[in-house]
């Protein structure tokens, strides 16, 4: 029945196609599918983005190709081996030898595709949600479908299917007889374009939107209730979840905990590389990417220190893109292309296939699906991989003659997850190894010069099949914060000075550094970047949590927090003071270290109120404020001052009173 339901409505896409009722024109922007997908109006975000996207880069060196298999295809005569494609062809040290396609099933228009083990389900704006059996890839069947509109979006648990639909918000549906599909709930969400959805714990995420993330309970699948928004921004472009975070990118990317019952946990995440406004998670990488085929991925073993991992190009007009440690997929209007992650930059090579209108993409478990307008494509990309060869740097920086240990624990055979690997080191780069074969992991050394020193590692598998590692350990030192705040507490009235003048890179004085200043953390930074002396007036009482950030030029950074107390500024009203009395107190007075300056003013006007040294110089400002007539209690707080003699300065429109003030420690 299904397969006479694909037939009639091919009839009716081809009439529409004819008709130029439903495709675009060849060259003009496709369609809107998901919530995630790049807007093509937005700028080139490489060309002000602040992070270099080509990074550390791992490298593989496949074993020799295999000969092909014959492979049966469902709907097509003759089979077919991919050959080495178009321009940029196929190497056996990139590609899997052999990217076979195993069979193409009639499916109109799928917008996404997720799979839960033997199923697939695929989200088509004719047919709906659809569940094929890939039980055996070369002869997937269609098992059912369930009508609804336009899904966008598709994630499943303990039988149910979670599915966000373009203008109707999100449908439940039960696959736990995947013959008989059985449609639970439909919730309407009041946003107009519904995206990329994820369960976990019992809650439903979907992006929404240039909104954030809409949050719903499902306890009950047949009544969920809409929980809330996070987070409430207009600026949001886009937003995955991966194991237990949710990864949201306006102009940075931000990182919340999903594992709190009462709701998502914000986290002080340091920066990620962003090349556009889309992102996707999967396996421990992330991955960010835009319309015109630039792509950023990093390591997110440890999501709040973020490992760049790899930086590359490929082709514009990006609709979805899929990946693993070893391979990345990506399907654009007219192709869909393969491209190895473990290789340099420079010898990078990929796969490019052509196809009419490609849609959506998923590469899991060796195997590839990608969709057109048509069809559902099934490809065996699983010969012959090379290990994954990675390690991490522990600490992240280090100083010159520190110890230091690299561990290749998350290296790996990909073909075999029981297979024993080797490795070995090459701790300079100069294509000498520094250490034998062994299947010790683990390397503990010491660097003796500054400077950034280039570290390979090489894996080999069982079957001789070899990959490398090559990643930059910045030998060095992190900037040394020196941070001087005058004064260290004050009121509503009072300047603040935060002077980092004194910072430095011990590495090289010279180096200019990037200062990042946060009055009220997290919120921030405030300001712009490059200096390393501000000021600022806070507005309101209370204790403000004070951060400085400071990044040198290899992005190494320290920080420094501190706490900045804020009284209100203390007024008495005036008691029967006599006109003209214009004067100037302090209580106690001597004083250790602080003391109440007690300003008296006789007329409205602007007042300032700043101290000086014997010596005449300026040493703080306390008040400077448009005040009414009244008796002003102002603190001032000489704890960073040296025991000595000190005048306090009254201005009021031009006339002035001075007192003295003794600070005796």
């Amino acid at each position: 029945m299904a397969r006479i339901k694909g037939g009639l409505n091919r009839l009716i896409v081809d009439f529409l196609k004819k008709e130029s009722l439903l495709m675009p024109p060849r060259n003009s922007t496709p369609p809107l599918r998901r919530a995630h997908h790049p807007n093509p109006r937005q700028e080139n975000p490489l060309e002000s983005s602040p992070h270099d996207p080509i990074l550390d880069r791992p490298t593989t060196h496949a074993t020799p190709a295999v000969e092909p298999r014959t492979i049966r295809r469902r709907f097509h005569a003759s089979s077919r081996l991919i050959p080495a494609l178009l321009a940029i062809g196929l190497s056996a040290s990139n590609l899997p030898a052999c990217p076979t396609e195993l069979s193409s099933l009639e499916i109109n228009y799928a917008a996404c595709i997720h799979r839960d083990g033997n199923l697939l389900f695929l989200g088509s704006s004719i047919d709906g949600l659809m569940v094929v059996d890939i039980t055996d890839p070369v002869n997937p069947v269609i098992l059912d479908s369930v009508g609804m509109r336009s899904p966008q979006s598709i994630d499943t648990h303990a039988g149910l299917a979670y599915v966000s639909n373009l203008w109707t918000g999100l449908s439940i549906v039960d696959y736990s007889n995947p013959h008989e599909l059985a449609t639970l709930s439909t919730t309407e969400l009041p946003y107009w374009h519904c995206g990329q959805v994820s369960y976990r714990h019992g809650f439903v995420y979907i992006v929404v939107d240039t909104e954030g993330v809409a949050i719903l309970d499902v306890a009950d699948p047949y009544a969920p209730q809409f929980a809330h928004l996070v987070p409430e921004s207009p600026n949001i472009t886009d937003a995955t979840v991966h194991e237990d975070h949710l990864y949201v990118l306006d102009a940075g990317i931000h990182l919340y905990s999903l594992t709190d019952p009462d709701g998502p946990i914000q986290l002080d995440n340091e920066p990620y590389p962003i090349c556009g406004s889309s992102i996707e998670g999967g396996t421990d990488l992330l991955c960010s990417y835009n319309f015109w085929g630039q792509v950023c991925m990093s390591l997110i073993q440890d999501p709040v220190h973020p490992v760049p991992y790899a930086g590359f190009e490929i082709s514009s007009r990006v609709q979805d893109v899929s990946f693993g440690h070893e391979l990345f997929a990506a399907v654009s209007d007219d192709q869909w292309e393969l491209v190895p992650l473990g290789v340099a930059e420079e010898t990078r090579t990929g796969a490019r296939i052509p196809m009419d209108h490609g849609r959506s993409i998923l590469l899991d478990d060796g195997l590839l699906f990608v969709t057109d307008l048509h069809a559902l494509h099934v490809y065996d990309v699983s010969c012959d991989l090379a290990p994954l060869a990675w390690f991490a740097i522990s600490p992240s920086s280090f100083e010159y003659g520190d110890t230091c240990t690299l561990d290749a624990g998350s290296s790996s055979d990909l073909e075999s997850a029981d297979s024993l690997i080797q490795v070995r080191w090459d701790l300079d780069n100069d294509g000498v190894h520094d250490t034998e074969w062994s299947t010790e992991r683990v390397l503990t050394t010491r660097f003796d010069t500054i400077g950034d020193t280039l570290a390979t590692l090489q894996v080999r598998s069982a079957n001789g099949a070899t990959s490398t590692c090559t990643r930059r350990l910045p030998v060095g030192a992190n900037p040394a914060i020196e941070l001087v705040i005058t004064p260290e507490e004050g009121t509503t009235a009072t300047t603040f000075t935060f002077d980092a003048s004194g910072t430095m890179d011990p590495d090289d004085p010279e180096r200019e550094l990037r200062f990042y200043w946060y009055f009220n953390y997290p919120e921030g930074p405030d300001g712009p970047d490059s200096l390393d002396v501000v000021t600022h007036r806070f507005t309101e009482p209370g204790d403000y949590p004070l951060r400085l950030r400071v990044f040198d030029a290899e992005n190494r950074y320290s920080s420094v927090t501190d706490t900045i107390h804020v009284e209100p500024l203390t007024i008495t009203r005036p008691v029967a003071t006599p006109p003209g009395e214009f004067a100037l107190g302090a209580f106690p007075n001597p004083f250790n270290p602080r003391t109440m300056l007690e300003a008296v003013i006789d007329q409205p006007g602007r007042a300032t109120l700043d101290v000086y040294d014997l010596q005449g110089r300026w040493v703080r400002r306390c008040l400077d404020e448009r005040l009414t007539a009244g008796t002003y209690m102002v603190p001032f707080d000489a704890g960073s001052l040296a025991t000595g003699l000190y005048f306090g300065v009254l201005n009021l429109d031009g006339r002035t009173e001075v007192t003295r003030l003794l600070l005796l420690k």
